[in-house]
């Protein structure tokens, strides 16, 4: 399919309903770099970063290397 890219926003995936965790992870080469909870739309508590490397270890992310901020 030709044409421009379809835009999806971020905030619209779970149409602004209650998340488990929100934030951002920076990750280079797929070495992690840093791990945290800024996010303007759903301001998440700083204990949604323990969810969040639940489920990267859960997936098999090799968790001990990121710098939780």
């Amino acid at each position: 399919v030709r044409g421009p890219p379809k835009v999806i926003h971020h905030s619209s995936l779970v149409a602004g309903a209650a998340v488990t965790a929100a934030g951002e992870m920076s990750i280079a080469y797929g070495v992690p770099l840093s791990l945290s909870n800024w996010s303007g739309h759903y301001a998440p508590p700083p204990s949604c970063l323990g969810a969040v490397l639940e489920a990267l270890a859960w997936l098999g992310a090799a968790t001990g290397a990121w710098g939780a901020q």
